[in-house]
């Protein structure tokens, strides 16, 4: 059993996850990825990684981690904007991909997962904000998944040309208009926190902040697929 937290280690290639590591984590504990690591990644087909590119270490209010990586390292929290770590940072979020910046051709992943964190990120619905009451539709959150893959894929989906509506609409096999009523009442609902009304559906300024209120969640989302193990 991995337990409540966890962290993975995989790469994409050619459009194809592989996991290289999965460890479960206890507060305390700390571990090193890289190309001469504990947890190799890279290893002899990426000179771009630093041979000690990244130290996580579990926390018992989320992760630590430092960034040796010479390329940098990414932090992708799950449903919210990518950026550059810092040499050292924290994080409570309930599922943080860290990007280690290498080669072109192959993303490398460093995924923390603490699922003692989601029930703290879920807003009770007793005292739920004005305007989030209940859980999103199957219909919305397909909708916002495929609009935002690399906000609410995991690990995050980076895509050159981002879908556009038409596209997701295609997709999901719905209407245009159908699929843009499900992305207002997701929309309208962020507008009740205070988003600025002129933002629009394909803008994930929205997503961000529901997000942020525990509306979005992570376990609401279904698996991307199961990586395929090794190389």
């Amino acid at each position: 059993m991995l337990g409540d937290r966890r962290l993975v280690v995989v790469e994409r290639i050619d459009d194809v996850l592989h996991t290289l590591a999965t460890r479960g984590m206890h507060p305390g504990e700390s571990v090193t990825v890289g190309r001469a690591a504990e947890l190799p990644i890279g290893h002899t087909h990426d000179a771009r990684i630093s041979r000690l590119a990244l130290t996580v270490t579990c926390t018992e209010d989320g992760w630590a981690f430092e960034s040796t990586n010479r390329n940098g390292v990414l932090i992708h929290p799950w449903g919210q904007p990518p950026r550059y770590a810092q040499r050292e940072e924290t994080t409570a979020a309930p599922r943080v991909a860290l990007r280690i910046v290498g080669s072109i051709v192959r993303e490398h992943w460093v995924l923390l997962e603490d699922d003692t964190r989601l029930a703290s990120a879920r807003p009770g619905r007793a005292n739920s904000p004005g305007g989030l009451p209940g859980d999103p539709t199957h219909a919305e959150l397909e909708a916002l998944r495929l609009l935002f893959p690399d906000l609410l894929e995991w690990p995050p989906l980076l895509t050159e040309w981002p879908p556009g509506i038409e596209q997701v609409a295609r997709e999901l096999r719905v209407t245009t208009e159908t699929l843009m009523r499900h992305l207002d009442e997701v929309r309208n609902r962020a507008v009740a926190l205070g988003l600025p009304p002129e933002v629009t559906i394909a803008d994930p300024e929205y997503v961000h902040l529901l997000v942020q209120a525990g509306w979005l969640r992570p376990e609401l989302f279904p698996e991307s697929g199961a990586p395929s193990p090794g190389h």
